[in-house]
């Protein structure tokens, strides 16, 4: 492809997206094959002609069912290894003489700025926030997910994180997004997560706290104006995971402080409450002291505190559903 083309090929790109104004489900249009193909990164090191008629789809439905990421796809590895003259790369082939191509970070799909809209009508958005960066909120989010299933209610998960979009088909990676368009994406990706369920469970990024990643917390929490939220919090945990200054302490916030934190920040667009903690005990290695830590934080709190990815999330889910009803803006 020419440099010349490149401009004209980004519009196109972008208007096809406007358009459609879906985060997935790529598999229920007609024309997959032209869909995978307006995302194809121009700026790639080869200028190989693609050849969409070499893609093979069943490939990809049988690989990451039948919502694809519409930057990832199959290809034969003769299609997929042209190099910049024109000759064939000779390199081992992968999964029967097929390579995936997949960018998860660069394949968020819209930008837009935040327009302040309202939650459907008997729709429930919950958000898991935590004290530090890598400690569970994608975790414990697919874990109340299940146990609403479970339970027979209908919901759906929100991946804001490239493996949360590896494992459920669709979202985008928020901290690769431009600040001002982060609150606008989290807002659409909101509305349809909605259009899939009835309780919409926000994979958490960050920490308000952090000193590198508590922007796109912030953004989480204005963009998807949760009803509620669950802290997420490391048992024994006392420093942020973060290393680079040696001479420099950040230390993990007191509980019942970051949690009326996490509602004023809140609050400054749309009123929200933390109802439950969902508490990361894999530091602890006996159950018994597991369980009275939990009963510690729970006292401490006054929350509904458990571990759900140890214990099984379906009786925090319970107690959270009742906190979320009791709320008197839901």
């Amino acid at each position: 492809m020419s440099v010349d083309h490149l401009g004209a090929f980004a519009e196109q790109r972008i208007r096809f997206v406007e358009e459609q104004r879906c985060l997935s489900a790529f598999g229920s249009f007609e024309h997959r094959r032209q869909i995978l193909l307006r995302f194809a990164n121009p700026f790639r090191n080869d200028a190989r002609q693609i050849d969409d008629e070499k893609i093979d789809f069943q490939r990809v439905c049988e690989n990451f069912g039948r919502q694809c990421f519409a930057c990832a796809w199959w290809a034969s590895e003769k299609q997929a290894h042209s190099a910049r003259a024109g000759t064939i790369a000779e390199e081992t082939p992968l999964v029967e003489d097929a390579r995936l191509v997949f960018q998860a970070r660069n394949c968020f799909l819209k930008l837009a700025q935040a327009v302040g809209r309202k939650h459907d009508p008997g729709k429930r958005v919950i958000l898991t926030v935590g004290t530090d960066c890598a400690i569970g909120k994608m975790s414990v989010a697919l874990e109340l997910r299940s146990s609403a299933l479970a339970a027979g209610r209908s919901a759906s998960f929100v991946p804001t994180g490239q493996t949360g979009m590896m494992i459920d088909g669709w979202g985008a990676a928020v901290d690769r997004l431009i600040s001002d368009f982060a609150q606008g994406t989290v807002e659409w990706m909101v509305e349809e997560g909605e259009r899939r369920g009835d309780w919409v469970i926000v994979e958490g990024q960050g920490s308000l706290d952090h000193p590198a990643y508590s922007s796109v917390t912030l953004a989480l929490i204005h963009g998807a104006t949760p009803h509620a939220m669950v802290l997420v919090h490391k048992a024994g945990q006392t420093e942020h995971d973060f290393d680079h200054l040696p001479d420099a302490s950040f230390p993990i916030a007191s509980l019942v402080p970051f949690i009326k934190l996490h509602e004023q920040v809140a609050g400054l667009v749309a009123p929200s409450k933390i109802v439950a903690i969902a508490l990361n005990t894999s530091a602890i290695a006996s159950e018994e002291d597991a369980r009275a830590e939990i009963a510690r934080v729970g006292a401490e709190t006054g929350l509904p505190v458990d571990d759900p990815v140890r214990f099984g999330g379906g009786p925090l889910w319970t107690q959270i559903v009742a906190g979320v009803e009791a709320l008197p803006w839901v």
